[in-house]
């Protein structure tokens, strides 16, 4: 098995020191961690990712660790988002999760520091930048996790935490344990569809435009299931390409 390539997004330099000791300590030889300081807000962090992704090779998958605040003051360990409500715009973001590693929760996500509990809603858990790794990692067509640690409890002194505090309460975090998770997720499913080259399918089937256009959007959910469409193109490729196209439209994940 060859190596994969692992892009962890972290907000805070405290919180990328905590992460690069964690992570220097994992023994597997097919993981290569990468490390991205993507600085707090939703919209620097598109920023940062983006023109990270624009000037680096892809990585296999995407892994935003980093605290958040919470409701309960109870609330602690790990957790694993599945859902974000941006309370900007009321949009709602359903997470896939490629590989389960700890507890799912839903997450509200803030443009500005909360520190009234009434403005998390239903919500128990909120962070600043999860919205924005969602939507880039989406656009891209990169598998991603969220794993969020509960730390300070909203109230009107949450602008102001003990960095010392928060750097102990990041160490529950066991990235054997998280390697392992992605280790069993790789070897389960073939390399990202998204190196893909649409063209020489293309060409190969003399595609129309709209032909085209159908078969870009159908690639979309072999990326999703994890299908290996270069598999499934070897097995259906003499067929008409009509024929082909409702191939794609009937495929389901084996």
């Amino acid at each position: 098995m060859s190596f994969s390539t692992v892009l962890i997004c972290v907000a805070l330099p405290s919180e990328l020191r905590v992460l690069k000791a964690l992570c220097s300590g994992v023994r597997s030889k097919h993981i290569r961690f990468r490390f991205l300081l993507t600085g707090v807000w939703n919209y620097t962090t598109m920023y940062t990712l983006s023109e990270y992704l624009s000037e680096n090779t892809l990585p296999d998958c995407i892994l935003n660790i980093w605290v958040c605040g919470k409701k309960e003051a109870s609330l602690s360990g790990v957790l694993q988002v599945c859902r974000i409500k941006n309370l900007t715009n009321d949009r709602e973001d359903l997470v896939p999760i490629y590989t389960k590693m700890y507890p799912l929760v839903s997450i509200a996500n803030s443009e500005k520091v909360v520190t009234a509990i009434a403005d998390l809603l239903e919500e128990t858990l909120v962070d600043m930048e999860s919205y924005a790794i969602s939507l880039i990692a989406s656009k891209k067509r990169i598998p991603y996790a969220i794993l969020k640690i509960p730390f300070d409890t909203i109230s009107p002194g949450s602008k102001h935490v003990s960095i010392e505090d928060l750097q102990k309460t990041m160490e529950v975090l066991d990235m054997e344990y998280v390697t392992e998770k992605l280790l069993q997720f790789f070897e389960k499913n073939p390399k990202r569809a998204s190196t893909l080259d649409l063209e020489k399918y293309r060409d190969f089937f003399r595609f129309t435009h709209a032909e085209f256009e159908q078969f870009r959007v159908l690639t979309n959910k072999f990326i999703a299931l994890w299908i290996d469409f270069p598999s499934f193109f070897e097995h259906y490729k003499n067929l008409p390409k009509d024929k082909f196209l409702e191939k794609m439209r009937q495929q389901k994940k084996t």
